[in-house]
């Protein structure tokens, strides 16, 4: 996924540089919350793995990396049979991991494109989880489904969309149409015609001015290192 890859791809390849700590105590316990300290010549880093189920009894996860200011980012196929644990990082910079329970952790082969590398998740209590940003209320000519093109990597296809709710609050995600339609939950600030979207999931915003009209949005998306693109948003149609 290419939205997010100057996040995850730097911290993947520390992944693929080394292994992480062994495990020490004993559990059988699949859900939790899960650390790692991997070493690299860049320094250590550390990875948190979340795995809990879902109202369906279903299993599922996330991924966050402290230092790259990734937060409760979404695992995909997160598949737990009885030993066996395995679950993917769905990004151009991501890769998959099979493992298995062993003492108080999971221990198992993290699979990138630099190739298979050791890696061992040790268990540091219960699973934490991760709520979407809500708002204040926004106003009728910036709610609704908002199209746009990414000024990065030859061009990214987005889909903002915000949303008033019955309980006085509002909701806003920001869709990657170009990265299998990742969602990525924002928190919104409406300043008059200045917009101002945070999404604490990859620890980037988005600033931008909303024409007279009400049909355009002007602005710049700005990563969670620095670099920054421009993005305009237009109504879509029927909204």
């Amino acid at each position: 996924m290419r939205f997010i890859s100057h996040v995850l791809t730097s911290a993947l390849v520390v992944v693929a540089l080394s292994s992480a700590r062994g495990v020490q105590a004993q559990t059988t316990d699949v859900s939790g919350h899960y650390e790692g300290a991997i070493s690299s010549p860049a320094g250590e880093i550390s990875i948190q793995i979340d795995l809990t189920k879902d109202a369906k009894g279903d299993m599922m996860g996330t991924l966050t990396i402290p230092a790259q200011k990734l937060t409760g980012f979404p695992l995909t196929n997160v598949v737990v049979k009885g030993q066996d644990v395995a679950f993917d990082i769905a990004t151009s910079g991501g890769g998959y991991f099979r493992g298995e329970l062993a003492g108080n952790g999971i221990s198992g082969e993290f699979s990138t494109q630099m190739g298979p590398f050791p890696l061992t998740l040790e268990r540091a209590g219960e699973a934490h989880t991760f709520s979407a940003p809500k708002s204040a209320l926004v106003s009728k000519d910036i709610e609704g489904v908002w199209n746009g093109t990414l000024d990065a990597d030859g061009g990214m296809r987005v889909v903002v969309k915000l949303e008033n709710l019955s309980d006085g609050t509002a909701t806003g995600r920001l869709i990657s149409v170009d990265e299998n339609n990742l969602e990525l939950p924002a928190g919104i600030v409406q300043d008059g015609t200045k917009l101002t979207l945070t999404l604490p999931m990859v620890g980037s915003s988005y600033v931008g001015t909303v024409n007279l009209a009400g049909t355009e949005i002007s602005g710049t998306y700005t990563t969670s290192r620095g670099p920054a693109f421009a993005l305009v948003l237009k109504r879509a149609s029927g909204n």
